[in-house]
């Protein structure tokens, strides 16, 4: 199969675009060809690329474990397929396993990017990009992969969905925390751009974002941010943290760590990813420490509708549109903010006297 892969590479007219990039095999050596051939402009291609190929090995190393971590394979000649894919077979879990999350995480992102690539090759091919038809590729590239994806596949593992997913009432606390982190860190993110680009200037980009002008404000929030925010929670500190969170080797930081990278490896343009991992550490350690996806929800949403609202008024029209370096928020803003950050962080630290349920429980303990 590698063999095949890199036969195709090598047929005339074939380019490392669309799809493709996320092919295994066929992608690293396309990657290949370009380098060789010198054309300029791979850098994001290079990322996706990179994680694609790093999601698919992580998937083949988690699906290889969980073959040999059966009885039947280590001490039978024969072992049928159906052991390791019928439902009726497994056993219920608290949560899916770091494997399995890791796997599940492999199906995602090829999902995903098929979807969320598709208004870029219309507007590419010169083709008019309504704003029905972009409203409906946001909410299958936000629906699909993030949401009905992850819910099948935990249940599919027999995991128990509220362990899961955190559908656990959080603390008022937390959910101040969430509050405070979302409300400030949209400044935060603004003003360490503007720094980022300093050195690393904004290339010049489309918005790709026209289209839902026509629309209501409230119907653009709700798209741009109330639809991000439970559905990408779902996956990233729901589905995947509670997997992560099983391995008892990397511990909390690297649970988080991990999470957060991921979290911003699906965010493009690249020079907006640096940005995200911190959110996406920020987000990890709410959930981590509230046991409860909602105060992070409450964070997201509020992250991306400020962004989309009020930061229209803080910054300059064209911010963001133009390239090169960008400008910094007010001086006020940002330290208010940093104030707010801060204060919403040491809120969203679990009290030593709070009895949470531990991330380690299982299915039966925690039903029983």
């Amino acid at each position: 199969v590698p063999v095949l892969g890199l036969m195709v590479s090598s047929i005339p007219g074939i380019e490392l675009s669309g799809p493709l990039t996320a092919v295994p095999v066929i992608n690293t050596a396309l990657l290949i060809k370009e380098l060789f051939l010198g054309h300029p402009g791979l850098a994001q291609t290079y990322v996706f690329v990179f994680v694609s190929t790093c999601l698919y090995a992580a998937a083949a190393i988690a699906l290889a474990v969980r073959i040999f971590s059966r009885e039947e394979v280590l001490f039978q000649s024969q072992a049928s397929l159906r052991l390791f894919l019928n439902r009726r077979y497994f056993r219920p879990l608290a949560a899916p396993k770091a494997g399995d999350a890791l796997l599940t995480l492999a199906l995602v992102f090829p999902a995903w990017f098929y979807i969320a690539m598709q208004p870029s090759r219309a507007m590419a091919e010169g083709q008019p990009l309504t704003s029905s038809a972009l409203v409906l590729n946001i909410l299958l590239t936000l629906v699909l992969p993030f949401l009905l994806l992850p819910l099948a596949a935990a249940w599919y593992l027999k995991a128990d969905l509220k362990h899961t997913f955190l559908w656990r009432r959080p603390a008022p606390r937390h959910l101040l925390a969430g509050a405070c982190l979302g409300g400030s860190a949209w400044l935060l993110v603004l003003q360490g751009l503007a720094w980022q680009s300093l050195f690393w200037p904004l290339p010049a980009q489309q918005d790709g974002l026209e289209a839902l002008k026509n629309l209501p404000i409230w119907s653009v929030v709700a798209l741009l941010a109330l639809g991000p925010a439970l559905c990408e929670e779902h996956f990233f500190r729901g589905f995947l943290l509670s997997g992560l969170r099983q391995d008892r080797a990397g511990g909390r930081f690297w649970a988080i760590v991990l999470s957060g990278l991921v979290f911003s490896a699906f965010h493009f343009p690249l020079f907006r990813q640096p940005s995200v991992a911190l959110l996406g550490f920020a987000l990890g350690y709410l959930a981590w420490e509230s046991r409860s996806l909602w105060p992070g929800v409450l964070f997201h949403l509020l992250v991306n509708g400020l962004m989309f609202t009020v930061a229209e008024r803080v910054m300059p029209a064209d911010y963001g549109k133009l390239g090169g370096t960008l400008p910094s928020p007010p001086p006020i803003y940002v330290a208010a903010a940093a104030v707010v950050f801060g204060l919403g962080l040491w809120l969203a630290r679990a009290p030593k006297t709070e009895t949470s349920e531990p991330f380690g429980t299982s299915a039966a303990q925690s039903t029983g």
